[in-house]
């Protein structure tokens, strides 16, 4: 399914104006995820700054260097070149929707070739990043039709001379979790429970 994703508002919409839920909007709406309501404004500034710099390291574009920010992006280097390298390019940021199941995400990056899925987080480590990768995964495994799959939860911190903690989520169990989880939120939104 074709979708645009507007980055302002983090909405979807499917070709046909039909806006279409995301991976990380379900994970809240049936109280799994990190309620964001209560985040500090500087911690969400913080992930969305992060992710721009990644999303520009992975183009190889000019970076737009944020000297606050530069430990996370030093990190994200260190993963890209020692553990991610030899999977060549990834697909960077790509909105993506499920044609049947009705939902939508943008992982940071996926190398679909080699069947791996990275996102990079900025915050404490959190169940509910599995979830967010099981969500992920399972658009893909329908769009490629291919198993297999693996998932990697970066962990950033703002440190240029540490390392991130890579951590590998089960797929299999990412994706059983996921789809409990769709199926909470399909079954809330078809009796008005959201």
């Amino acid at each position: 399914m074709d979708v645009r994703f507007e980055e302002s508002t983090h909405t979807y919409t499917s070709a046909l104006g039909v806006r279409v839920p995301s991976v990380t909007e379900i994970i809240s709406a049936v109280g799994c995820g990190l309620d964001t309501r209560y985040m500090p404004a500087e911690a969400r500034e913080r992930g969305r700054a992060v992710h721009r710099l990644i999303a520009q390291f992975n183009a190889d574009d000019e970076i737009d260097y944020s000297p606050e920010y530069l430990g996370y992006l030093a990190q994200w280097a260190w993963a890209m070149g020692t553990q991610f390298h030899r999977l060549g390019p990834p697909v960077i940021e790509h909105p993506i929707a499920h044609p049947f199941l009705g939902y939508a995400g943008t992982p940071d990056c996926v190398w679909p070739e080699a069947k791996v899925i990275v996102d990079a987080k900025t915050g404490a480590d959190d169940p509910s990043y599995d979830l967010q990768l099981g969500g992920y995964c399972r658009l893909w495994i329908d769009r490629t039709q291919t198993n297999g799959w693996r998932l990697f939860v970066v962990a950033l911190r703002n440190d240029a001379g540490g390392y991130p903690a890579i951590r590998e989520v089960n797929a299999e169990q990412a994706c059983r979790d996921w789809l409990n989880t769709l199926s909470v939120y399909q079954w809330r939104v078809k009796h008005g429970r959201l």
